[in-house]
This record gives structure tokens, sequence and C-alpha cells, in this order.
């Protein structure tokens, strides 16, 4: 089984092609972390947010809730009405399919990550990668022809 080990979005491209580009449907709420840090269990790893430097992103959906650095959230979702607290995402959502027989290391800003197919690596904003499930995908982003990356 061929092993890759991505921590940039660029590699991911240039190793599996360009990237599906969809929208995000769910909103969330964020919180602090808890403590000087907080560990997350993903399917994919275990991602670790620092006080001060991450925040936490709560699905409104109940899904799991997970680290997300402050400048990269406020680069990508805005709030739906002042003071409510309710983000939707603005920025578009980029995923790379990961090829049947293939295991990925993600080298994610909040840890490691370790995703084979059906899954796919999400791209971020400012190019750090990390894990959506095929499931996950299916139950939270559309696509569409008329979105670009």
């Amino acid at each position: 089984m061929p092993k890759h080990i991505f921590d940039h979005g660029s590699h991911v491209i240039e190793a599996f092609g360009p990237p599906l580009i969809g929208k995000r449907k769910t909103l969330v709420s964020t919180r602090a972390i808890e403590g000087p840090f907080e560990l997350f269990q993903t399917s994919a790893g275990e991602l670790r947010g620092e006080s001060n430097i991450d925040l936490v992103v709560v699905p409104m959906d109940g899904s799991t809730p997970y680290p997300c650095r402050i400048s990269i959230f406020h680069e990508s979702w805005v709030v739906t009405e002042p003071g409510s607290g309710i983000y939707r995402r603005s920025a578009v959502s980029k995923i790379v399919p990961i090829p049947e027989g293939h295991e990925v290391v993600l080298r994610t800003l909040e840890g490691d990550e370790i995703v084979r197919h059906p899954d796919f690596v999400a791209i971020g904003v400012e190019g750090e990668v990390y894990a959506n499930s095929a499931d996950w995908v299916a139950a939270n982003l559309e696509f569409s022809v008329d979105l670009i990356p």
C-alpha cells in the first residue's frame, strides 16, 4: 500500500490531482479551549487545541467538535447575525479523494491524522490539511459546477 505524508495542500494536489470544490451546509458555534490545551479524538487521530491559539468549533448538527486556529476560523467563517454566536462557512471547501489502496498521514496544525480510501484530504484557506470522512462529506458538503476555487 503506497503511503504518503502531507503537511500542505499543494503536496496533496501534486500527488492526487485537483480538489473538488464544495460549500458547507452546516452551521457552527465556538467555545474557548478548556485549560492550557484540550485533546480531541477523531476517527483519524488525536488533535490538540492550544489555549489562546485555537478555539473549539462546535457543529450545530451535533457532530464532533474540533480545534481550529483562531486566525483561520475568522478567515473562513462569518457570523450569521450579530451577537448570535452562530457561524456559517464563507470559504469554499476543497477536498481531494484518497485513491483506493493509499494511506495518508496528514501533519495537521493540531496533530497527525491517518486516513485511507474512501475518505478525503481537506485543504484549508492557508493550505493546511486535515481529514474528512466520506460520511462527513456526504452529510455536510454540497457540490455545484458554479463553485470555483
